[in-house]
């Protein structure tokens, strides 16, 4: 069963909150890579970082995220966010494309 994900927008930042149901059943479940289009400082795309600032480097470990990147060219236009498990030991993460959702989120 895919991910579950709803996004909540503000001028200044959107807060995503997702679920996979499978993730209780998986003792490899690592968390998720949440990637953004259009990505941020004006590139095509890019990864959400965890909390310490790497940009998916580590997997986003728990079922929310804020993306507090949003700037004075984000408002009124639309972003799509990609929530993908991430699986694996530590040194061999993979990500499961086939479990993953996607959002667009109008910023006000």
């Amino acid at each position: 069963m895919p991910v579950h994900v709803k996004g909540y927008a503000s001028p200044a930042l959107v807060l995503l909150a997702y679920d996979w149901p499978a993730a209780g059943q998986r003792s490899d479940f690592r968390g998720f890579g949440v990637e953004r289009r259009p990505g941020i400082g004006g590139q095509e795309r890019s990864w959400l970082p965890d909390p310490s600032g790497e940009q998916c480097e580590q997997p986003i470990r728990t079922f929310y995220c804020w993306d507090a990147t949003i700037g004075a060219c984000d408002r009124g236009a639309s972003i799509r966010y990609r929530i993908v498990p991430v699986i694996g030991p530590a040194d061999q993460l993979q990500m499961l494309e086939t479990e993953a959702a996607q959002i667009d989120v109008q910023v006000p």
